[in-house]
């Protein structure tokens, strides 16, 4: 993960195999004491969601671009962006993905460090320590 002073970059590798149609991606910013849980990420005040995969695609395809289903806080957003998808080849087992979140619509308007924790349809989660300039 990494950010400047518009965005967070999110870059994932997530294996293929688990991908499956509709599958999604939560992202957690612990931005205050407390916090909810979502998508089994616990103690984030702030979250976005934002999908691997067309729900209604068989075989699964891949998004790449604007999610239109993403949500922010648990409300319709349809703006996140944007999936670069590399490494999708037939010989690949894995999925290299890059995410961007605009810092504005999760609540990181200010500089310092927040918690970040990702998590792939409940698996793989990842909790990092993110430096907001």
């Amino acid at each position: 993960m990494t950010s400047d002073k518009r965005n967070v970059h999110i870059y994932l590798m997530l294996v293929k195999s688990q991908i499956t149609n509709g599958s999604y991606v939560y992202i957690g910013f612990d931005t205050a004491a407390g916090g909810s849980e979502h998508g089994g990420l616990a103690g984030f005040e702030s979250y976005a969601v934002v999908y691997t995969s067309v729900a209604s695609s068989d075989p699964v395809a891949l998004i790449q671009g604007v999610d239109t289903r993403s949500t922010v806080n648990g409300s319709s957003d349809g703006t996140l962006q944007e999936w670069g998808v590399f490494g999708t080849g037939e010989d690949s087992d894995y999925i290299f993905v890059e995410m961007t979140i605009p810092r504005s619509k999760v609540g990181l308007t200010s500089a310092g460090t927040v918690k970040v924790a990702v998590a792939c349809d409940y698996y793989d989660t990842i909790f990092q320590d993110l430096t907001l300039e």
